[in-house]
């Protein structure tokens, strides 16, 4: 039944941590509803933090783990997949982790998102007049246009926004 139990609060608080993350893709982070979202977050946070110092969930291929039990809460995968996005191989929530530090972590990994799209995009736009350059023999409009674009990009990477 331990272990019921703790599933349980697991998956509420994964579920919460997903939905203030969906939420901050759809509203400004000032928004009366993405800090609802954030302060049910932490809710379930608090009521995982009852047992255990700290609460760490870990990305893998189905959902996430979270209190060491595999997950597949509502939101769990693209969590999991937001994580793995980043680079992020685990995160822990101490207790004292407020809504506000929920707010934030959720922020910030949307922010990071938000560089890739535009750097996917410009790529994709550049592509067909990469290739136009590449098949008239044009090397200097082809690395031209090749070094701006990975400036740019390089630009976005190093720029905090």
């Amino acid at each position: 039944m331990h272990e019921e139990h703790t599933r349980h609060i697991a998956e509420g608080f994964v579920r919460t941590l997903a939905t203030a993350l969906r939420t901050l893709r759809l509203y400004p982070p000032s928004s009366p509803i993405p800090q609802q979202s954030a302060s049910l977050a932490a809710e379930a946070l608090s009521l995982a933090l009852s047992d255990v110092e700290a609460v760490t969930i870990r990305p893998e291929r189905d959902g996430l783990i979270c209190l060491g039990i595999p997950t597949s809460a509502p939101g769990a995968k693209d969590v999991s997949e937001l994580l793995v996005a980043h680079g992020i191989a685990e995160v822990s929530f101490a207790r004292g982790t407020t809504a506000d530090h929920l707010a934030i972590f959720a922020s910030l990994l949307q922010l990071a998102g938000m560089g890739m799209i535009f750097v996917m995009a410009m790529g994709q736009t550049m592509s067909p007049r990469l290739a136009r350059y590449y098949r008239q023999g044009d090397h200097q409009g082809f690395l031209r246009l090749l070094s701006g674009v990975t400036a740019v990009s390089a630009l976005l990477g190093i720029v905090p926004c």
